[in-house]
């Protein structure tokens, strides 16, 4: 993995209110129901991000580099929105969620990462 100097997104104000908006969402969440996993994000916002983050990476996959395009591509979180393995082995089904916006948790993959799972 080459390391990427990452930029401020140039439409931040914007993520930001969709970011807010599903925080708010986990926020009432959080309060109301346990031991369950959190809804997903569901909104439209990642196609938007998608060429930017193409742009930031080059056209290159974030772990293995091979060039992609936005067909090929996916958006990943780098720290996990959720199916994280605690070290006594417990799957966390909330643990990076409030993440799931954060511009610079944002990577674009290509598919290596379906094989260097351990799952």
């Amino acid at each position: 993995m080459r390391y990427i100097q990452r930029t401020d997104y140039r439409y931040q104000s914007e993520l930001d209110q969709e970011k807010d908006k599903y925080l708010s969402e986990l926020d009432s969440f959080f309060n109301t129901i346990q031991f369950v996993r959190p809804q997903k994000y569901k909104g439209n916002y990642f196609k938007e991000l998608k060429p930017h983050l193409m742009e930031e990476f080059h056209s290159k996959c974030a772990y293995c580099e091979s060039i992609v395009t936005e067909e090929t591509s996916t958006i990943d979180h780098f720290r996990p929105n959720g199916g994280a393995r605690r070290y006594n082995g417990q799957v966390d089904n909330s643990f990076y969620v409030w993440l799931a916006l954060d511009w610079k948790n944002l990577y674009i993959s290509c598919r290596c990462l379906l094989y260097t799972s351990d799952a």
